[in-house]
Formats: structure tokens, C-alpha cells, sequence
């Protein structure tokens, strides 16, 4: 479902979410639900008759919805009244939490026995921005949130409440980029994880401090988390991959080495070592001369080799150990096949740092 081709002014109410509802009501064949635009001001319900009761609507043929840019609210709200079947790729895409906005809703309980089968995740929050993708066994079932609380000041709290959103125990696989360490705190409900990759980098200011200072405490305390012993952290964790952006680079302080030395020898010490290490390490373009800076770089990686099973270091500058990459299942078979979709509104993965994100159609 779309909305007309002129879009909506910002003075015009959206529809209600019981309005919205009546409308899926006795849609039993309905198979792709697309709404955009979605505002948070609300106009009040039309349908009087559905006023009384709460309305549930069930959509037992679904295979995909999705909301672009719209407000988070609403959104929730439309998703707290329906019943989806289990293999439903459900994506928001391009949401807002507007400022002076309340804390963010949790994830509809509706959406319990679609995440129940969830086994990785793809998870990255920058300031404002947070970007989430689970994923299961099979390619009809997942959830994508993307969304801007432009307040920048609630992730954390949302966050430390997600485990009762998702079950994080199921996951055995996680993409994390690290650029607000406070993401972290997922990791202590993760008792399956088995494959961690972890982006690392540092915070947009004065270049010269963050090359010094910015990473080393990124490390440190993405490696303490690793090391608690009571209760363990990722516990079933066999396989670290480890990416520094290339454009960060420059010097040798950046690595951390001490710190994840110090968390492997930890692990291994309370019977949960890390059998696998992947470290990729590419210095920054204009930095000191490429080969000389890598060998220094080697030289600094070396002593990680002696307390892991299986050491890999990734010196292809063109080649990302801890890429984030969409799967095609997004692209759903059959989505435009009445409309089309403009190409904002397309599936597609942008780093959040990018200029490229846009919250208009």
C-alpha cells in the first residue's frame, strides 16, 4: 500500500492507527503492505465503530511490510494490532523519533513469534542513528529497523531493555560496529553467540586526537566486556573478527594489542578461549609509506598469534573482514510488481556516518 503520488504536507494529520487497521480488516490474501509517510501527527480515528475495542487484525498471507519515513510512534502502534505470520520480512526504514518525544516504544509483543527464530544480527548505532537486522534460517523471515531519534540521548535506554524485545540468546552470529561503545551492553544476553565481528572507529572530531586516543579506550572496553568472568560474557564465542577503518590508522597506539592479549588470556583462563582471530589493520592512505607501516603493524599483531588456535591477519586494503551486507531476500519477489518504488525507498545498507541518509521521499 502507498500512499498518493503528491505527498502529504507536514500540516495534515496521517491517518490514525485504528483507521488504518479497519482498512487491513478482511484482507485474509494480502501478501505485500507497503506505508510511507506515516506522520506523528495523528488526526483522531474516522471510524467511530472501532473506537470501543482495541482493534487485531490478522494478515495470515503477509511475506512483506514495510514502512519508509515515517514517524516511530505510529508505526508501532499500526504493528501492536497485527498478527503476522512467522515468515514475514517486516522492515522500517527511514523512521523518526521527533525531539522533546517520550522514550522510544519496545518492539510489539506482535512481532514475538517472527524474532523467535532469529540466529544473527547486524547492529550499529552513531549518535542519533541506530540500524538493526535479524535475521533467521530462513530467507521469508526477518526484522530491519532503521530509525533517527533526533534527541540522540535515548539509544541506551532502549537498548538495555532489548533482550526482552528479541530473544539475543538465540543468535550465534553478530555484526557490531563499534563507534558508540555503549552498544556493548547486548552482548551479556548473547549465551549462544558463536561468530563476532566488530567494527571499529573512531569519533568524527580533530583528527590528530582521535588517531591517539579515540581507539585505544574503544578496545579496551570492548575487551573488558569479553573478559568478565561472572557471568561470562558470550560465553559459546569460538570465532573474533576484528576490521579498523583504513582511514584511521596512523599510528601504531591504535591497536590495542595489551588490552586483547589481556582478553584472550582471560578467556582461556576460566575455560572459554577464542579459537579463531581475524585482525585486519589497513593504515590510512598518505600515512607513512605503505609497506614500511604495515610491517610495523604485523610486528604489533604478532603476539596475538600465541593465544589462539587459528590467527589470520587481513592485509588486502580492498577486502573487509567485518563487511555489513545485505542479503537479497530484501529484495522481495513480487514488491513492485502494482507500483513503483522510488529508490529511497528501496532495501539498501549505507553506512550511518554517510551524507547519503535522507529522511525525505
Amino acid at each position: 500500500m502507498q500512499t498518493p503520488s503528491k505527498p502529504w504536507r507536514s500540516s495534515h494529520p496521517a491517518p490514525h492507527r485504528l483507521d488504518i487497521l479497519c482498512l487491513l480488516h478482511n484482507t485474509p490474501c494480502l501478501e505485500i503492505l507497503h506505508l510511507h509517510r506515516l506522520s506523528h501527527r495523528q488526526g483522531p480515528p474516522i471510524n467511530e465503530l472501532w473506537q470501543a475495542a482495541p482493534l487485531h487484525v490478522e494478515l495470515p498471507s503477509l511475506r512483506s511490510l514495510v514502512f519508509t519515513h515515517c514517524a516511530y510512534k505510529p508505526v508501532m502502534g499500526v504493528l501492536d494490532g497485527l498478527s503476522l505470520p512467522p515468515r514475514t520480512l517486516v522492515r522500517l526504514d527511514n523512521l523518526y523519533i521527533p525531539f522533546n518525544s517520550e522514550y522510544p516504544a519496545p518492539i510489539p509483543r506482535s512481532l514475538n513469534e517472527l524474532l523467535g527464530g532469529i540466529t544473527t544480527m547486524q547492529f550499529a548505532v552513531d549518535k542519533e542513528m541506530l540500524f538493526l537486522v535479524v535475521e533467521g534460517g530462513s530467507p521469508e523471515s526477518g526484522f530491519w529497523l532503521r530509525v533517527r531519534h533526533e534527541a540522540n540521548t535515548f539509544w541506551s535506554h532502549w537498548l538495555s531493555g532489548l533482550h526482552a524485545m528479541m530473544p539475543l540468546g538465540n543468535l550465534t552470529s553478530l555484526h557490531i560496529d563499534l563507534y558508540d561503545p555503549f552498544v556493548l551492553i547486548v552482548l551479556s544476553h548473547m549465551t549462544q553467540l558463536s561468530d563476532l565481528f566488530v567494527l571499529l572507529e573512531p569519533d568524527k572530531v580533530d583528527e590528530e586526537r582521535v588517531r591517539i586516543n579515540a581507539l585505544v579506550p574503544r578496545v579496551a572496553t570492548f575487551c573488558s566486556v569479553l573478559s568478565q568472568s561472572q557471568p561470562v560474557a558470550c560465553p559459546s564465542l569460538r570465532s573474533l573478527v576484528l576490521e579498523w577503518r583504513g582511514d584511521t590508522l596512523t599510528y601504531l597506539e591504535d591497536l590495542g594489542v595489551p588490552d586483547i592479549v589481556a582478553m584472550l588470556s582471560s578467556r582461556a583462563s576460566f575455560g572459554h578461549p577464542i579459537r579463531r582471530l581475524v585482525i585486519q589493520a589497513i593504515q590510512a592512505s598518505g600515512a607513512e609509506s605503505g609497506s614500511t607501516l604495515r610491517s610495523y603493524f604485523s610486528e604489533q599483531l604478532s603476539p596475538l598469534a600465541g593465544h589462539v588456535e587459528e590467527f589470520e591477519e587481513c592485509v588486502d586494503g580492498d577486502a573487509h573482514v567485518c563487511a555489513f551486507e545485505m542479503r537479497e531476500m530484501w529484495n522481495v519477489t513480487g514488491a513492485e510488481d502494482y507500483w513503483c518504488v522510488n529508490e529511497r525507498q528501496r532495501p539498501r545498507y549505507i553506512p550511518l556516518w554517510s551524507y547519503d541518509y535522507s529522511f525525505t521521499s
